[in-house]
């Protein structure tokens, strides 16, 4: 009966935003409604995320975010409040995340990866703080034992442009937010974060990092929809079976 308002707590572009307006586009006419897509970028998307919350409990006000996201703002004390048990989430599509070089760095394979790591400070651009690139980068770290030098930015997308920019030398966000970049040559991918090769349109098979470092855990992430779950039982129903629809 009203316009329903879905925040994307990043900025526009990125998989969160990508997912949220594909859904949003197609569960419109199944509730015969509109829905307004608003980005609202700001503490690695905990601003965008606790205004959904607090709205009224009514079912117009959504989230467009990740699982890992909304998981990590409680540990942040970002939203000290709030834990992912307090939403409903509507889970649309997997996306694993992809190191990617700047074309014009000396990174071209996976050897000279680890020697870049081992030998020099290398910039790493992520979403934020917490973001999905950032836990990738910092899985990274861990695994293979070397440092990196984080730049975080205001999402996915813009964390992306950074690299293919030139300002900074390595971006491990998500395949959503990669994959146009790889089709038009301006990123390089070395690897996908994942225990199987990566199928990309227009780009050649990107090989799992397990091909190199067995035993690798998988780094990827859910993409969807966030209520929360206080909402009336009726209308949480109408919602998952438009989102069901759509999903598909």
């Amino acid at each position: 009966t009203k316009t329903i308002t879905l925040i994307v707590p990043w900025g526009a572009g990125g998989a969160s935003d990508q997912t949220a307006r594909i859904l949003a586009s197609n569960m419109e006419s199944l509730l015969n409604g509109r829905i307004a897509v608003v980005n609202q970028p700001g503490a690695s998307g905990a601003t965008g995320q606790k205004s959904a919350y607090d709205a009224p409990k009514d079912g117009y006000t959504w989230a467009g975010n990740a699982d890992a996201s909304v998981a990590t703002y409680q540990v942040q004390d970002l939203t000290p409040e709030i834990s992912h048990r307090d939403w409903r989430a509507y889970f649309a599509i997997f996306t694993p995340c992809v190191i990617t070089v700047n074309p014009n760095s000396s990174i071209t394979d996976w050897d000279s990866l680890i020697n870049a790591f081992q030998t020099r400070r290398v910039d790493v651009a992520s979403a934020g703080i917490g973001a999905g690139g950032h836990i990738a980068a910092e899985t990274f770290a861990s695994q293979l034992g070397v440092r990196y030098n984080h730049v975080p930015y205001g999402g996915g997308n813009p964390a992306v442009v950074a690299t293919v920019a030139g300002e900074t030398e390595v971006v491990m966000q998500l395949s959503m937010e990669v994959a146009d970049m790889l089709r038009a040559g301006r990123l390089r991918a070395i690897a996908v974060l994942d225990s199987v090769p990566l199928n990309i349109s227009g780009v050649a098979e990107i090989p799992p990092i397990t091909d190199f470092v067995p035993g690798f855990p998988s780094v990827g992430f859910n993409f969807g929809l966030f209520i929360p779950r206080a909402i009336p039982d009726h209308v949480e129903a109408a919602i998952a079976s438009a989102f069901e629809k759509a999903s598909q």
